[in-house]
């Protein structure tokens, strides 16, 4: 099975999606700190894609190319979530599984800005709620939960093209 790490990062998730897929893709406007993961441990089934400044608008993977989608942390930074949303969906095979985690932007966010005198990012465009709603208007929702349990701070969900 294959799959993109959509929003890679700093390429945190690169060692367990390599274990545990024959092929990744780590896709991101930033690759410099996930080419360097990459090269200390030599993953040979990782290949890093920058994205250019037109992101999300165009992912440039072949439609149906993908089995799993991991999207964490990263659909509340994109402006136009439903062309991102349209562009994970366009290239997820059919049947395949997109995996999601957003910040849910609760009371409990909140009130660590306010202790640590931080302030909400610029570029957090989208609750977790409404990246969920986006995301049905293209996937089945097959799983969704709060974490953690008490204060539901992140969104995770598993949907199906």
């Amino acid at each position: 099975m294959n799959i993109l790490d959509f929003g890679c990062g700093n390429g945190v998730m690169l060692p367990t999606l390599a274990e545990h897929f024959s092929s990744v893709v780590a896709f991101d406007i930033y690759t410099k700190a996930a080419n360097q993961l990459r090269m200390k441990y030599g993953f040979e089934n990782i290949e890093i894609r920058k994205g250019q400044s037109r992101w999300p608008a165009y992912v440039p993977f072949d439609a149906n190319r993908f089995d799993v989608v991991w999207a964490s942390s990263t659909l509340e930074h994109i402006k136009n979530l439903g062309m991102a949303v349209y562009q994970l969906h366009r290239v997820l095979k059919p049947g395949g599984q997109l995996l999601c985690l957003s910040p849910s932007e609760d009371w409990l966010y909140n009130l660590g800005r306010k202790l640590f005198r931080l302030h909400k990012p610029a570029d957090h465009y989208h609750t977790g709620k409404e990246i969920h709603e986006a995301l049905q208007e293209y996937f089945t929702c097959e799983a969704k939960k709060s974490w953690p349990p008490l204060t539901g701070t992140y969104l995770m969900g598993r949907y199906r093209k």
